[in-house]
């Protein structure tokens, strides 16, 4: 790879001297202060009232009437005479206590509202909403969705109802939405109540509603029978309607006939058993379009169908995405390319997405790397089959557009890239020039546009991985330009400075690292020999390595990222080909044995969902033992930790422990067993040296957009 001047991307962009509109907002704001400022002397000195409030407990407010004419509308109609009290030296405000009084004419002579609590904050907000005043309206909304949280977030939205808040409904429903895996989770907290309180039209609405985030179709059914079980006796007869809700073509059929129909409060329902009966089918058999589905002709006592075609259209319709993974560029037979894939996990899918983001690549692109931010993807060096880049390039992804940002101090193609607390880390790689492989590191700053340099690593390194683990970024492996490298150190945020850990089993070139579960894992790589599926990892609280079940493919110059609390890989060299193979880490759940256990992956394994629904309800009169079959597997009982079982300590090179501190190198772990790692489906292209990242943060009706569009286009 010979230097080429295409590569280079200005290292620093030119600021002007200061933007003019900023300069007269800046002189608008001051003139404005200044003369709230007069308005609060007055009061302060006593002059010029003109008319007294007094609240229902009696404080009384002396005011000039112009000033609060100038901040409310209800203040205006009433001093322009239309009401006989107006005219009064003294007036009662009904309904307004003085702590809300005191906030009024905080904001009526200063433009400020101090607020310090969620009740007084909603008491303020009704009374403003009363006298019209919208400026503290945004204010208290903009407060209590500050303050939102997996306790409160469900009382909010019915206080947001009750008053007719419509801003605040519409974010508090799309937080309940985004976080309801959450919220019924954290039993000891009230928000866990009030979602069992909630009438059974409002658990429809939500249940219904394609942007509700449920971790997979089985925790639906999980909430519904949870919501029944807290008032069985009148709540039993709702168990059909709620079953409606729910998205019968991405549930899984084992599922649906182990669990669900097993399940006593579905089994008394004649109607709800009816509907699992049929379903059953339909599951076995969901791709049939909605129009074409045989909808069964049984009538309820009304003489309505028990099922209509616009609910069983709606069971065929995934929910909104929340997360999807972007796979960029990378190497395809001979020559770098410029093409984008979108895997959607719900629709397990990959898609071509050139045609709905035609300018998210605009050159070819292998080695390189690309990283998610706050709505953007940031690409970051690589080699176009001729030159090897220095530029960052920012891409948005709801304008399409591109920016070409700050360029990086050094050329790295095999670059090892990173984020962490809103910064980039671009790590090690290839200049192109002879002695190319780098040592050096530098971090970009997002808002400032500028990179920095950072202390150069231990050890020369390109074809490396990266990651960051809590307040350290990690560098594994790699390629040293005449051997690759065992060797692990990390970045330490605090102390400026690099530190060595103890080195991995095997050296390992081209290799991905994540951080999961709080450790360092090690995918795969290329130790000089072969290509490996090896795993390792790292636990910082011990100190310690140990390796996890293999990969079924052998992969270097892979993809991996976590989504869902999966752990995928993707695509890569197997030492013959490029390869489009794409699997995940199976961790089960340790009680039911279920390896998509929402419980479990939101920390909450004591509580498993799964075994609950395996349990009768515990007003139903009957034992609460658990039968053979409802017993969780033995077999599968295996956790994350649990499956690391202890070995002995690994052989290490002399020539390695010399550069290791000592008491790093510590006894290390090894699996026993079958493998965990399960296929996925195979994405469109074969490529190397491609990377990814998981998009989110966005709206999930954009994000379905993107995928409808592009599901058009093909």
């Amino acid at each position: 790879m010979l230097l080429n001047a295409s590569g280079d991307a200005p290292h620093q962009q030119e600021t002007g001297q200061g933007d003019p509109e900023t300069f007269n907002d800046l002189v608008s704001w001051q003139r404005s202060h200044q003369k709230w400022q007069t308005f609060r002397d007055l009061r302060m000195e006593g002059l010029f009232f003109d008319v007294v409030l007094k609240t229902i407990d009696g404080t009384a407010f002396p005011a000039h009437r112009i000033i609060l004419c100038a901040c409310s509308p209800y203040f205006k109609s009433l001093f322009s005479g239309r009401w006989e009290s107006g005219n009064r030296e003294e007036i009662t405000i009904p309904g307004v206590t003085t702590q809300v009084m005191d906030h009024i004419f905080q904001f009526a002579y200063m433009r400020e509202v101090t607020l310090t609590s969620i009740n007084e904050t909603k008491e303020l907000l009704m009374v403003a909403n009363h006298l019209g005043i919208d400026e503290i309206i945004q204010k208290c909304i903009c407060y209590l969705l500050r303050k939102i949280n997996f306790a409160n977030c469900v009382d909010l939205w019915e206080f947001a109802r009750t008053y007719y808040c419509n801003t605040l409904e519409k974010s508090t429903k799309e937080y309940i939405l985004r976080h309801i895996a959450e919220i019924v989770c954290e039993m000891p907290t009230p928000g866990f109540r009030q979602v069992w309180n909630l009438s059974e039209e409002d658990l429809q609405a939500f249940l219904q509603d394609d942007e509700l985030n449920v971790p997979e179709e089985s925790f639906t059914f999980w909430i519904i029978m949870r919501w029944v079980d807290e008032d069985i006796l009148h709540r039993h007869k709702s168990v059909y309607n709620l079953l409606q809700c729910m998205r019968w073509g991405n549930l899984n059929v084992d599922f649906l006939e182990d669990v669900i129909q097993k399940h006593d409060l579905v089994g008394s329902c004649k109607d709800s058993l009816y509907l699992v009966e049929f379903l059953k089918a339909f599951c076995k058999n969901h791709s049939l379009l909605p129009s074409t589905l045989p909808l069964p002709k049984k009538r309820d006592a009304n003489g309505n169908y028990l099922i209509s075609p616009e609910h069983a259209g709606k069971w065929l319709t995934p929910r909104y995405p929340r997360k999807l993974i972007l796979v960029v560029g990378g190497w395809c037979g001979e020559s770098p390319t410029k093409c984008a894939e979108l895997y959607e996990p719900k629709r397990k899918k990959w898609r071509l997405i050139n045609k709905v983001f035609p300018s998210l690549l605009q050159r070819p692109r292998a080695y390189h790397a690309i990283l998610y931010l706050d709505g953007y993807i940031y690409l970051i060096g690589g080699y176009d089959g001729r030159s090897t880049y220095n530029s960052c390039d920012r891409f948005d992804m709801k304008t399409c557009q591109w920016k070409e940002m700050c360029g990086m101090h050094s050329r790295r193609c095999y670059v090892s890239a990173t984020a962490a607390n809103d910064c980039i880390f671009a790590l090690g790689g290839a200049d192109g020039s002879r002695d190319d492989r780098l040592k050096s590191a530098e971090k970009f700053y997002p808002s400032r546009n500028i990179w920095v340099r950072l202390p150069d690593m231990l050890e020369r390194r390109s074809d490396a991985g990266a990651c960051c683990l809590g307040s350290r970024v990690y560098v594994a492996g790699g390629f040293t330009g005449n051997e690759c490298v065992f060797s692990v150190e990390f970045l330490d945020n605090d102390a400026d400075q690099w530190t060595r850990i103890s080195p991995m089993t095997v050296p390992r070139s081209g290799v991905s690292v994540v951080a999961y579960r709080g450790k360092l894992v090690v995918l795969g790589g290329y130790d000089g020999r072969e290509r490996l599926k090896s795993v390792e990892i790292f636990d910082p609280s011990e100190n310690r390595w140990a390796t996890l079940s293999p990969m079924i493919t052998k992969r270097s110059n892979f993809t991996s990222c976590v989504i869902d609390s999966k752990l995928v890989v993707m695509g890569g060299f197997n030492g013959i080909a490029t390869c489009s193979d794409v699997e995940y880490y199976d961790d089960v759940c340790e009680q039911c044995g279920d390896a998509s256990c929402s419980s479990y992956h939101l920390g909450n394994s004591s509580s498993c969902f799964i075994s609950q629904l395996r349990t009768p309800p515990k007003h139903c009169g009957k034992t609460t033992e658990k039968s053979d079959a409802g017993t969780c597997s033995s077999k599968r009982a295996l956790n994350f930790d649990n499956d690391l079982e202890m070995a002995g300590t690994s052989q290490i090179s002399s020539s390695i422990k010399s550069q290791v501190s000592p008491g790093l190198v510590s006894p290390r772990k090894e699996i026993k067993g079958k493998s965990r790692w399960k296929s996925l489906p195979k994405m469109l292209l074969s490529r190397s040296a491609l990377s990814s990242c998981v998009i989110t943060g966005l709206s999930p009706k954009f994000l379905n957009s993107v995928l409808l569009e592009d599901q058009q286009d093909a």
